[in-house]
């Protein structure tokens, strides 16, 4: 299962330290699949990714979302067992569920 979640922020390195007062610090990481720098946090058997809404040639990962210039995607069975509540505390939107989705290995 996948959940994504939309950022207003655009600043990632800001995102990403408010973010990790919550589920501590992320990994960083750099793809150019994902649009350059993103951040992610093993969470058990869970995955917490914030990117950039870019990919490739910096068209949008989400053009439905354009006005989201941060994604958080969290994958896995479960995500933190708080989830809502952190997602709530850092300025997350929820934009959807898709119960097939995977995150996938961007390095």
């Amino acid at each position: 299962m996948e959940r994504l979640h939309g950022l207003r922020e655009g600043d990632l390195e800001v995102a990403a330290r408010r973010l990790g007062e919550h589920i501590g610090p992320g990994e960083p990481h750099e793809s150019f699949y994902l649009g350059g720098d993103y951040y992610l946090w093993r969470l058990g058997d869970a995955e917490v990714r914030l990117q950039h809404n870019r990919e490739l040639d910096d068209e949008l990962a989400e053009p439905d979302y354009s006005n989201y210039p941060l994604l958080v995607r969290v994958s896995g069975t479960e995500g933190p067992q708080s989830w809502n509540t952190i997602a709530s505390k850092v300025g997350l939107t929820s934009l959807g569920v898709d119960s097939a989705g995977d995150i996938r290995d961007a390095d």
